[in-house]
């Protein structure tokens, strides 16, 4: 954030108007593009460690990173109009519990 705006505030702000009680901002509505029928949307996983392997069971455990990657034109927003906030983080997650945000 820029000006006399606080991070935290300029941050506030952005997440009320776009996601607050106010918006018509769901989790439930698949963000596709006007004039589209699908979403452009990329998946990079990353391999750590293997944790455990369970020969008889036939498993194992491997300990991964999942980054996703889409354009959501809902959570688009003028800085000018929040203090010069240019960004922000949401939360996402695959259990809609726990996201804030459409998740693919």
């Amino acid at each position: 954030c820029e000006f006399e705006t606080s991070t935290i505030q300029c941050e506030q702000a952005v997440h009320s108007s776009l996601l607050g009680d106010d918006s018509d901002y769901s989790v439930d509505v698949e963000p596709l593009p006007l004039n589209q029928e699908q979403l452009d949307a990329s998946v990079q996983i990353s391999y750590y460690a293997l944790t455990n392997i369970d020969v008889v069971a036939g498993t194992a455990e491997l300990f991964l990173g999942i980054e996703m990657t889409w354009n959501d034109e809902r959570l688009r927003w003028d800085p000018n109009e929040f203090g010069g906030c240019f960004d922000t983080l949401f939360r996402a997650s695959l259990d809609l519990e726990l996201t804030n945000i459409w998740v693919p």
